[in-house]
């Protein structure tokens, strides 16, 4: 009996000595013997901000401009501005100037989650994929998130799954297929009201193939719900003219492919687009 309560004490003092490295390591190991981090308590920002993070919330980049530049003019290292126009850069594909805002901001607080989830973007498009993910669920261990930075950060892992099933072989479709819907349904099921989530999952149900999900009427629904909360959205117009001209509206189809083309000539989805057709 004391030979195996003696082996028992070892083991468990192996398993202690274990947890206790790997939490090292910053991420939770087992729920029960990790502490998670307290989260930062929301500030207060100024009014001004507020309405700057408003406009690109609707996708309005050119009035937020005007307004992040005058704070920045005032208060050069105000983080909230300096990701807005970071965000801005990231949105017109300028992603070396976004990178240096970025730096900036997380150099100052590394607990900016919406800047870390912009430079997971960025990463995402220079296909360096685990990267992305990694800041991406380093983001969501936290729990500290706010709900529109959770709900991008799903939509982002659905479109890694999706162009990692998309560029791979047999097995690595296999592999990320699965997660892609799940993935953009949990960024509608956080923030509904973002376009973003509705854009990700309308996107999908027009683009992936019927055997998977892919469904033009599902699609409309919820590319239009996008465009009632972003109607200056770019790409939004653009998977809508797509949307209608397979629903044979052409009505429809020409009114968003041209104000597409109006908003946002150089818009990625567009020129794809143009050059699919």
């Amino acid at each position: 009996m004391k030979k195996i309560i003696l082996i028992f004490i070892l083991l468990l003092a192996v398993i202690i000595a274990v947890v206790y490295m790997l939490d090292k390591s910053g991420y939770p190991v087992l729920g029960f013997m990790h502490k998670a981090p307290a989260c930062i308590e929301p500030y207060k920002r100024a009014v001004k901000v507020l309405k700057a993070m408003e406009l690109l919330r609707y996708r309005k980049d050119a009035q937020a401009r005007v307004m992040l530049d005058e704070i920045l003019v005032s208060e050069p290292d105000n983080i909230d501005a300096l990701w807005g126009k970071a965000e801005i850069f990231r949105r017109k594909y300028d992603y070396e100037q976004a990178k240096l805002l970025l730096d900036k901001v997380l150099s100052a607080n590394p607990s900016y989650y919406p800047a870390v989830i912009s430079l997971a973007y960025i990463r995402f498009r220079e296909n360096k994929f685990d990267q992305a993910q990694k800041m991406i669920e380093g983001v969501l261990k936290q729990g500290c998130a706010d709900q529109d930075t959770q709900a991008l950060s799903y939509v982002l892992l659905g479109n890694i799954c999706s162009t990692r099933s998309a560029k791979g072989n047999l097995l690595e479709k296999m592999r990320f297929t699965p997660y892609i819907k799940p993935y953009l349904d949990k960024a509608v099921e956080i923030s509904p009201n973002l376009s973003e989530v509705h854009l990700g999952l309308g996107s999908f149900y027009l683009l992936a193939p019927a055997l998977i999900g892919g469904n033009l009427d599902k699609a409309i629904e919820e590319l239009e719900k996008a465009y009632s909360l972003a109607p200056d959205f770019a790409t939004v117009n653009v998977r809508l003219a797509q949307a209608y001209q397979l629903k044979k509206n052409m009505e429809k189809y020409e009114f968003h492919l041209k104000k597409a083309e109006k908003i946002e000539p150089d818009n990625e989805a567009l020129i794809e687009f143009r050059q699919n057709k």
